[in-house]
C-alpha cells in the first residue's frame, strides 16, 4: 500500500503541474488518472468528483468513461456502456478493438486488477453477444522475440 499511495501521490502531482490547455479528450483522461489515483488513496470525495466530470463529459472520450466505471469496479455499468458503444456505428470499431485481448506483458498490481476487472465484463454473456453480432473479439497471446 505504501508504494502503491506513492505512485498514486506521484501521479497527482504530475497532474496538477500540468499548465497546457488539453483537448476534450485529454481533460477525460488526465481525469481518468486523477479518479485511479484518488481510488487508490482512498479519496471518495476526489473519486465522486472525478465520476461527476468523467460521466457529464463522457461523449468526449467513451473510452475514458468505461475506463473509469472499470477503476471505481462497476463492471454493470462498464458493461451497459460497452454493449451501448457496440450499437452505435460510430463507436463500434474502437469498442471492437478494445474488446480484443493480447499477450500482456509485465504489468504492476493495478493494472493486473483493472485488467481482471475489464475481462470480467467482456465475460459477460450480453457483451459477448453483443460483440459477436457486430464483430469479434479474439484473444492474441503473441510473443515479443
Amino acid at each position: 500500500m505504501i508504494q502503491l499511495s506513492f505512485f498514486a501521490l506521484s501521479a497527482v502531482e504530475a497532474i496538477d503541474r500540468i499548465t497546457a490547455k488539453t483537448s476534450a479528450i485529454g481533460a477525460m483522461h488526465l481525469e481518468k488518472v486523477r479518479l485511479d489515483a484518488a481510488s487508490q488513496l482512498r479519496d471518495s470525495s476526489q473519486v465522486a468528483q472525478s465520476m461527476q466530470y468523467l460521466e457529464a463529459h463522457r461523449a468526449d472520450a467513451p473510452d475514458a468513461y468505461e475506463g473509469a466505471l472499470i477503476v471505481v469496479n462497476d463492471l454493470d455499468a462498464a458493461a451497459n456502456l460497452l454493449l451501448e458503444r457496440l450499437l452505435d456505428k460510430d463507436q463500434r470499431t474502437q469498442a471492437l478493438v478494445d474488446g480484443q485481448t493480447y499477450a500482456a506483458p509485465l504489468r504492476t498490481p493495478r493494472q493486473v486488477e483493472f485488467n481482471a476487472r475489464w475481462s470480467t465484463v467482456l465475460a459477460r454473456k450480453d457483451v459477448r453477444a453483443a460483440i459477436h453480432k457486430v464483430g469479434r473479439a479474439e484473444v492474441y497471446k503473441l510473443e515479443e522475440r
